[in-house]
């Protein structure tokens, strides 16, 4: 109880450049379920316009143009969606699949020059997962296991349509007519092939799909497809592959920001690292402040009052801690020595600059900056988001704040390389 108590107490201790290994409750959800929203149109029409892709009717080849498309494969695609209703919507996606990422990015128009959304997906060289991409506070990428809550488990790159379909399909899996190759219904119904199909169509898992049509036409490479979503929906999607082969890039949804410096930002991490300070915390609900926690920090240990609870954990040795409880005015230890480090329990403050903004004598945290959940913990709030975040210097102290929608938590450093702790160890 009291180690967890401590845990969320640590603010901005960012772990690096780690995996996530967030639960399930955590990870980041990816519906299987229909949930593409667009503005119902009258009409639109399903020319995607010039394709980048260069060929000559001539020098068409499907076996090598077949073979490229297992390294890699951009299309842009039209999707008509119809329902039973009597509803048709239209949407424009750009699709990208090559080696272990995959990305998708929703136009707003069939001109594919605005975007409404972007979604990128990569797999890691150690395990079957997909992982999405987040920007931590260090300015570095942390990746987080896309979990699919309709069964209860991660999604698998391999087998749940990330993959490029591609990997899955023979060219003797079609059937040539002319300059059309159709894929034969029973690679249709192989579970991998559907699943990839899906994303590769339509950014998304979940949709069946009973025809494919690959076809030469103007110059261009383009694919025909078709599907449904229950007896509810049904999809024409109309294709140009723009790229094809491993010679291009795939768009992620967020980029580190350009590295820049700032003297008094590296001093005060630089002091913070150093493990010696006094933090108060205190968590607000409006503006009423309803919570005062201390929390100090030294090389050899650290000490913690938190609600009724007054503890801390110092090194015994390089691997083992020992708990110390404050009961009345004396400390006294609490069993044996246990086989951890201090460091866990230390805030790691890896932080970049290049993360903030400076106004005047603060430092503003600039937008879609996220982080690992070491990050931001603050004060037994888990936020999923650092909202309002700011960096105030004051004289010889450090005020972090973090203003959500209902609350302010407040983090003030003092005493920085001037603490010790309450308690003797021996």
């Amino acid at each position: 109880m009291k180690k967890e108590i401590l845990l969320i107490l640590l603010l901005l201790s960012g772990c690096g450049n780690i995996v996530s290994t967030q639960s399930k409750n955590s990870s980041h959800s990816l519906s299987t379920n229909n949930n593409i929203s667009s503005t119902s149109i009258e009409s639109t029409s399903s020319n995607i316009g010039n394709s980048s892709f260069d060929s000559s009717e001539e020098t068409f080849n499907f076996e090598n143009d077949f073979n490229e498309l297992k390294k890699g494969i951009k299309v842009k695609v039209v999707v008509e969606e119809k329902t039973t209703s009597g509803n048709t919507n239209y949407y424009y996606l750009e699709n990208s699949s090559k080696n272990n990422e995959f990305s998708s990015i929703m136009y707003k128009s069939q001109e594919f020059n605005s975007e409404k959304s972007n979604i990128y997906y990569t797999k890691l060289a150690n395990d079957d997962n997909v992982y999405c991409i987040r920007l931590g506070i260090d300015n570095e990428y942390v990746y987080y296991p896309l979990y699919n809550g309709y069964i209860g488990e991660l999604f698998s790159w391999n087998n749940d349509g990330f993959r490029n379909v591609f990997d899955f399909i023979s060219s003797s899996m079609f059937i040539k007519n002319d300059n059309k190759f159709t894929l034969k219904s029973n690679a249709l119904s192989n579970k991998n092939i559907q699943a990839s199909l899906s994303t590769l169509l339509y950014g998304n898992v979940g949709l069946e799909i009973d025809n494919f049509e690959i076809y030469y036409e103007n110059n261009n490479l383009k694919i025909a497809s078709s599907g449904f979503y229950s007896s509810y929906y049904t999809y024409t999607f109309s294709a140009t592959v723009e790229e094809l082969g491993n010679n291009f890039e795939i768009k992620k949804n967020i980029y580190p920001y350009e590295e820049k410096s700032d003297e008094n930002f590296t001093k005060m991490i630089d002091e913070l690292k150093e493990n010696n300070y006094t933090a108060t915390i205190k968590e607000y609900e409006g503006n009423t402040l309803v919570k005062t926690s201390l929390y100090q920090c030294t090389k050899e240990g650290i000490y913690v009052e938190v609600d009724e609870y007054k503890y801390g954990f110092y090194s015994v040795d390089e691997n083992h801690i020992q708990e110390i409880v404050k009961k009345g005015d004396i400390f006294k230890k609490e069993g044996l020595p246990e086989e951890e480090k201090l460091e866990i329990f230390q805030p790691k403050f890896n932080m970049s600059f290049s993360c903030f903004e400076k106004k005047e004598d603060k430092y503003h945290l600039l937008n879609n900056v996220d982080a690992d959940i070491y990050t931001y913990t603050i004060v037994g709030i888990y936020a999923t988001t650092l909202d309002d975040f700011t960096i105030e210097t004051i004289e010889n102290r450090y005020l972090f704040t973090n203003i959500g929608e209902d609350e302010k938590i407040e983090v003030e450093f003092k005493n920085i390389g001037n603490t010790s702790l309450p308690y003797e160890i021996n």
